[in-house]
């Protein structure tokens, strides 16, 4: 169990595991569970919840969130034998201002933070994107405050919080490993991606698979679909961030697709050569992502606007072609894989 330090006012969990990756639930939670105990890192949890092979795009940078569209938290999670609780601490919904911090919901929620922190488990907080809540405060007015990872306090609460717990039963590694594959090819293959979102408290659905390559790459290519140097600023940065932080998502993902298989091929020797194959396709995918990322810009960058014209996502656009070339080639090797292990 994680030692547990109480310093005055404040609790908090101690020698956090350091942050990895660029995905913020998946990372918050590898570190998490790594607290406990548990041998598995951010690499691992990609690809067995199906993160590392997962594509959605809708010009929005909520898009390569784990809990948006296909949830690949909870298979995740399913899959070392824990589930996630997720309670709101927002009301009425992150949209607005929280005007009643004593709401019922927000306090019960609260509670359940501490209750989980004093038993030496982190938690999860969820706003645009999601970190580890390792510890809580009482504050003088009696309310209960938060504490990030470094033991500082949080001054804006989250939009949920999100508490690990143990499940009675997990299914074998195998075949955690053989619906991680599955998902990939059956991903692929699905053009709408969607799922209930905790945070926005509705369902959300995304071009996914093969779809959201083609619509990415063809939206890129073409102006007027999408007329983005005619958009006003706030929207124009909206597509710009999506277009960004969707591109550096997957390249995090690709790599770590290629990392997972890599990993899962020795233990796995009757179909070590059809995973490395696979995996080497994924490492080129994500070189060629990369170069594609020398064309993309984020929206608070420099001469974003101007940089980022059409000849330069046109460019984005060529280069993500040869890519989703690979992609496919790939969910095919993946394809094979499965009828030798089926």
């Amino acid at each position: 169990m994680a030692e547990i330090i109480r310093e005055d006012h404040k609790v908090w969990i101690a020698d956090l595991p350091p942050k990895t990756g660029k995905n913020s639930v998946i990372a918050a939670i590898s570190r998490c569970l790594q607290s406990l105990g548990l041998p598995v890192d951010y690499e691992y949890l990609m690809g067995i919840g199906s993160q590392a092979f997962r594509i959605q795009f809708s010009w929005c940078p909520s898009a390569p969130h784990a809990f948006c569209g296909f949830n690949t938290t909870n298979p995740a999670l399913a899959a070392v034998g824990y589930t996630l609780i997720q309670l709101s601490t927002t009301c009425p919904s992150h949209r607005d201002d929280i005007e009643e911090p004593n709401d019922a919901e927000v306090v019960r929620a609260l509670k359940a933070v501490r209750d989980s922190i004093d038993q030496g488990i982190p938690c999860i907080g969820d706003w645009e994107e999601s970190d580890v809540i390792n510890g809580y405060e009482q504050l003088p007015d009696g309310r209960i405050g938060l504490l990030n990872a470094g033991g500082q306090s949080i001054t804006q609460l989250p939009w949920s919080v999100g508490l690990l717990q143990q499940t009675t039963s997990q299914p074998s590694r195998e075949e955690s490993f053989r619906w991680s594959l599955q998902t990939a090819v059956t991903h692929a293959h699905t053009p709408v991606s969607s799922g209930y979102s905790m945070d926005e408290r509705t369902v959300m659905s995304y071009p996914g698979g093969f779809a959201a390559w083609e619509k990415w790459i063809g939206e890129l290519n073409d102006p007027a679909v999408v007329q983005l140097d005619d958009l006003p600023d706030d929207a124009w940065f909206g597509h710009c961030l999506g277009n960004a932080w969707t591109l550096e998502s997957l390249i995090d993902a690709r790599y770590t697709a290629a990392g997972y298989l890599r990993t899962s091929s020795k233990d796995m020797t009757a179909i070590a050569d059809h995973l490395n194959r696979a995996a080497d396709h994924y490492q080129e995918i994500g070189r060629l992502l990369e170069v594609a990322w020398h064309s993309a810009r984020y929206p608070w960058q420099p001469n974003a606007r101007a940089e980022w014209d059409l000849p330069a996502r046109r460019n984005q656009a060529d280069v993500m072609s040869t890519a989703f070339a690979y992609e496919k080639q790939t969910v095919s090797a993946l394809e094979d894989t499965l009828t030798v292990i089926q």
